[in-house]
């Protein structure tokens, strides 16, 4: 929707104010969640990568950004973009996927073998 806001500004060297009339689209859709697309659990081998995937909803969010992380980094890294990399053996690393607008959350276990 379209969203009309009111002004006043003083005019630069004059005291006289002015009315303006400003229309800007203001149509924001809030994050409702986030659902992991790739397998629940994988294992990987070190050195192999697991793609970390989800869906946001809903489909027109306006900001879709997602930041990833890795609970066990010795074992899993994970990149900006949810590219997951077996780093040692070990116990599992668990990645999540959290969204910017409403820090919904989304994880997968990796085992790293």
């Amino acid at each position: 929707y379209h969203h009309v806001q009111d002004l006043l500004y003083r005019v630069a060297g004059e005291q006289n104010m002015q009315a303006v009339t400003i229309e800007q689209d203001t149509a924001y859709t809030a994050v409702t969640g986030i659902t992991r697309t790739s397998a629940a659990t994988a294992t990987i081998a070190v050195g192999a990568t697991y793609q970390f995937t989800k869906t946001i909803a809903p489909g027109g969010a306006s900001n879709t950004n997602v930041t990833y992380t890795s609970s066990n980094p010795a074992r899993a890294t994970v990149s900006s973009t949810g590219l997951v990399t077996g780093v040692a053996t070990g116990a599992a690393a668990t990645i999540t996927a959290t969204t910017v607008d409403g820090s919904f959350t989304a994880t997968a276990a990796i085992t790293v073998s």
